[in-house]
């Protein structure tokens, strides 16, 4: 009998095709330990220790919710070039054409090389401002 085997996503998933999952798809399974119990015919997913913790893969110092439009932001990390460009929690971001932007369109402008300057919308309440901001390396 064979025990139960143990699946954690440490890096990418990609297959020898070259299909790969998204970032957003790669972030959640990653936050869980796989457990296929092949006897059994059973999956068990439990939480690890990425469960719940911030993402901060892309050089713009922020964690944001895009599963709505516009994109809200939930955390800036201390000295980042988003804080340093003055983005706050809860502002909600936007193209800089005012235009939404799709979590892999976020992540594919946030993630760009290390001193890229990036301009998105800015909207805090009733004010709407267009910024420039510097990525950097922040980890």
């Amino acid at each position: 009998m064979l025990s139960p085997l143990r699946l954690e996503l440490i890096g990418g998933l990609q297959s020898e095709t070259g299909y790969s999952l998204s970032p957003s798809a790669e972030e959640i399974l990653r936050e869980f330990t796989w457990i296929f119990d092949v006897p059994h015919k059973s999956v068990f997913i439990e939480p690890n220790g990425w469960f719940h913790k911030p993402e901060l893969d892309d050089h713009s110092g922020l964690v944001l919710d895009t599963r709505n439009v516009p994109a809200r932001v939930l955390y800036v990390y201390a000295k980042s070039a988003a804080a340093n460009a003055g983005i706050g929690i809860g502002d909600e971001l936007t193209g800089n054409d005012g235009q939404p932007l799709t979590t892999d369109e976020w992540h594919d402008l946030l993630d760009a090389a290390p001193g890229t300057v990036v301009t998105i919308r800015v909207t805090h309440g009733a004010t709407s401002r267009v910024i420039s901001m510097t990525l950097n390396p922040y980890i």
